[in-house]
C-alpha cells in the first residue's frame, strides 16, 4: 500500500503573528520609554535632596541673626552723604576724622545688612526651587503610572492574542492526523473490497 500524500506531508513551520510582533516592538519601546521616565525622576529626587539639605543649611544661618537688619538703602545713603561732606566742606582734622569713623561705622553695618539679606534671599530661593521640583516629580510618577498601564494593557494583548495562537496550532495537526487517517482507512476499504471481489469471483467459477 502507497502512503497517502496527506500522510507524508509535513508539518508547516508556525510564522510569527504579525499582530504579536508589532505587539512585542510597542512593548520594547514603552518599556524604553518607562526606563527614562525613571531614570528622570531618580535625578529629580537627588536635586531635591541636595535642595532640602542646603535650605536646612542657609535656615540656621537666617535664624543665627536675630537681630533685624537696616535697611540697605538708608546706610548707602548715610555713607553717600558723609562721603559728600569730607569731600566738599572745609572741616578740622579732628571733624574729618570723626566722619571717617562714621564712614566705617556704617560700611560694618552695611555689610551685616548684606550677608543677612543674601542669606533670606536665598533661604527664599531654595524653598520656590524645592516646591518647583516637588512639582516635576509628581509630573513624572504620573507618567511612569500612564507607562506601567499602557504596559499592562500590551502585555495583556499579547498573552491573549499568544493564547489565542496556541490554541490553533494545538488543534491543527489532529485534524491533520484525523484527515490523514480517514484517506488510509478508506484505501484499506478498497482495497479489502477489491480483494473480496476477486475471491468471490474464483468461487463462482
Amino acid at each position: 500500500m502507497k502512503p497517502t500524500a496527506a500522510a507524508d506531508a509535513k508539518p508547516t513551520e508556525q510564522t510569527e503573528n504579525p499582530k504579536a510582533v508589532e505587539l512585542k516592538k510597542q512593548i520594547e519601546s514603552e518599556k524604553n520609554s518607562r526606563l527614562s521616565l525613571i531614570i528622570g525622576a531618580k535625578r529629580l529626587r537627588h536635586k531635591l535632596a541636595y535642595k532640602q539639605a542646603e535650605f536646612e543649611t542657609f535656615s540656621k544661618l537666617n535664624e543665627m541673626n536675630k537681630e533685624k537688619p537696616r535697611n540697605i538703602g538708608y546706610l548707602k545713603r548715610q555713607k553717600e552723604k558723609l562721603e559728600f561732606r569730607i569731600a566738599t566742606e572745609a572741616s578740622t582734622l579732628n571733624s574729618e576724622k570723626e566722619l571717617i569713623r562714621k564712614i566705617k561705622a556704617i560700611d560694618e553695618d552695611l555689610e551685616k545688612a548684606l550677608k543677612s539679606y543674601k542669606v533670606k534671599r536665598k533661604v527664599e530661593l531654595v524653598a520656590g526651587d524645592i516646591e518647583e521640583l516637588k512639582k516635576e516629580i509628581d509630573a513624572q510618577e504620573e507618567k511612569i503610572k500612564v507607562s506601567n498601564l499602557k504596559l499592562d494593557e500590551l502585555y495583556s494583548a499579547l498573552r491573549a492574542l499568544s493564547g489565542h495562537r496556541q490554541k490553533q496550532v494545538r488543534h491543527e495537526p489532529h485534524h491533520e492526523r484525523t484527515k490523514a487517517i480517514s484517506l488510509e482507512d478508506i484505501a484499506i476499504m478498497k482495497e479489502a473490497k477489491g480483494s473480496d471481489e476477486e475471491s468471490s469471483y474464483i468461487d463462482t467459477n
